[in-house]
């Protein structure tokens, strides 16, 4: 065992954790050594810097992010030992390989799947056994039906 495993389990025992919470830590550590292709005390304080860190000290990271649903930059500070648990939870297993090609999957087109499910959902012949509501079919298409049926009752193909 290398000192700097038995001085991270040695701070993850005096923290009070649990065995399997160390070890999927020191696991976790392993992973980002292999990720850096680096021993972790060889792991530079500028390449985690340039995952967006912001300060570090002794016991805590500070890094920078930005908010998705607000565009916001914001500052979240952790404990080094959450902040790798959460970095090491995005890099992949060795023979995986991120994809990043959404098309109409990636939320902006939103619209586009509705109507693609829709014109799908047309072509499709509709089975006998399930009633068409024309209500169902415009509410998917977002269009408000003049003088709907009231009663709530579709019509069956037959």
């Amino acid at each position: 065992m290398t000192e700097l495993r038995r001085r991270l389990i040695e701070d993850m025992q005096l923290a009070g954790l649990s065995q399997g919470t160390q070890e999927a830590y020191v696991r976790s550590v392993r992973k980002l050594a292999e990720h850096f292709r680096l021993s972790p005390d060889r792991i530079t304080e500028c390449q985690l810097r340039d995952y967006l860190i912001v300060a570090m000290d002794d016991t805590h990271v500070t890094f920078k992010y930005k908010q998705r649903d607000t565009g916001e930059w914001k500052t979240c500070r952790l404990t080094g030992i959450e902040f790798l648990r959460r970095f090491l939870m995005h890099v992949l297993p060795k023979g995986f390989h991120k994809l990043r090609c959404y098309r109409l999957w990636h939320h902006s087109k939103r619209n586009l799947q509705q109507r693609a499910r829709l014109l799908l959902w047309l072509i499709e012949p509709v089975r006998l056994a399930e009633s068409l509501r024309i209500m169902d079919v415009a509410a998917e298409a977002g269009a408000p039906l003049e003088g709907e049926d009231s009663t709530g009752e579709g019509f069956s193909p037959s």
